[in-house]
């Protein structure tokens, strides 16, 4: 079943029309011969295809987004047969500007997986437990979205609130080294953390009337103490609460809420980051002087800004390091990001022995240039060799 079309956006100048539908994909169309027609996708987390490129994009996620983000967000809405039936609508209804998105609060339980979350700027949760059932507190983090607030609750405390960058999606690892879980697939959201004004106690958020009956019950095992899942929803009123009790202003306006959470300058950086854009991209393509680390080629859309050490494990300030980039052709950009390169700190490369002979010919491996890496790169690339077994 298609999802349902919640509102269009029309740029008359620019000839642009962008739909917008129910699951947070963005469908953009321009006018041209009389007539509005697709030119692309805008998955919900802010990656973007033009519409040539959406099948590739979902064979072998070309995107720099998370590929189940990616497919979830458009499984069900605009890329091939479904562009063709809004090509040949013409009466769509135009409804002008986007409407306000209510925020979603959340209260995450992280105790001693804490300080390690905040540094990488996420949560996780396992996708299932050791009895390979999943659990629904832990799926939880599938319905976070960007721009929602989540509480942090640790040695029974709130001890900070965080802003969503990117909302939940699929990892195939455990990006945090404790041993509460075993390592394998869970759920991630990227968050941008501060620590408030105010980090109530579980008592003085009691005496301040959470806990009670219809403000935070729900929370609340049968002993007093608070229930030991993962992460919890909570509703408008509860989030306004806990917004007033550590001391950050209320709204329904999501950008004026980051104002107080996470600066929005930074904010767009790091979504930017996430895709391989914006700042991050401009500041890589010039570390690299806007060419490919191994094949020299210079053409801008022919070259992807990748991270060394990988995005879900890095930190907010790691993200945004252009030397924690390296600028690569596609194919090459592809088989550094599964591992099937590395480097060795003078830029000899290393080719995993998954490759054959045949492909390493076929990819040029064999004639390519060694890269010329600074200090600042080595820490990362010494991440990479490790994490892929070189």
């Amino acid at each position: 079943m298609k999802s349902q079309k919640l509102w269009i956006n029309v740029d008359k100048p620019l000839k642009t029309q962008i739909l917008h539908f129910e699951d947070g994909c963005s469908d953009v169309r321009r006018k041209g011969r009389g007539k509005y027609k697709p030119v692309g996708v805008l998955a919900r987390d802010g990656g973007w295809l033009p519409f040539n490129d959406v099948a590739s994009a979902l064979a072998d996620s070309e995107l720099r987004v998370p590929k189940y983000e990616f497919l979830r967000a458009c499984s069900n809405c605009l890329h091939a047969p479904a562009f063709e039936e809004l090509v040949n609508s013409e009466n769509l209804p135009i409804q002008g500007e986007e409407p306000q998105r209510s925020l979603n609060y959340f209260w995450v339980n992280q105790g001693q997986t804490y300080a390690e979350e905040r540094e990488l700027g996420i949560i996780w949760a396992p996708q299932k437990n050791s009895a390979g059932r999943p659990l629904a507190h832990w799926e939880e983090v599938l319905n976070v979205k960007p721009d929602d607030v989540i509480f942090s609750y640790a040695s029974q405390r709130l001890v900070a609130v965080s802003t969503a960058l990117v909302g939940g999606y699929a990892v195939d690892h455990k990006p945090v080294s404790n041993g509460l879980w075993s390592n394998g697939p869970g759920y991630q959201a990227d968050l941008a953390y501060v620590t408030p004004p105010q980090t109530p106690s579980k008592e003085e958020l009691r005496k301040l009337g959470f806990f009670q009956p219809n403000l935070g019950e729900h929370l609340v095992a049968e002993n007093g103490s608070v229930k030991q899942a993962y992460l919890f929803p909570l509703d408008a009123a509860e989030g306004h609460f806990l917004l007033q009790a550590v001391g950050l202003r209320t709204s329904n306006n999501a950008g004026q809420i980051d104002e107080r959470l996470a600066g929005p300058t930074q904010r767009a950086q790091l979504v930017q980051a996430r895709i391989g854009q914006g700042k991050f991209r401009e500041e890589t393509m010039r570390v690299w002087k806007n060419r490919c680390a191994l094949s020299d080629i210079s053409h801008s859309r022919l070259l992807r800004a990748s991270h060394i050490k990988p995005w879900s494990e890095s930190t907010n300030a790691e993200r945004l390091d252009p030397y924690n980039g390296i600028l690569l052709s596609a194919h090459l950009d592809a088989a550094f990001d599964c591992g099937l390169i590395s480097f060795k700190d003078d830029g000899k490369i290393m080719i995993s022995g998954e490759l054959s002979e045949h492909d390493r010919e076929a990819l040029g491996l064999v004639s390519l240039n060694a890269p010329k890496f600074s200090e600042k790169h080595l820490f990362y690339l010494e991440h990479h060799r490790a994490k892929f077994g070189f």
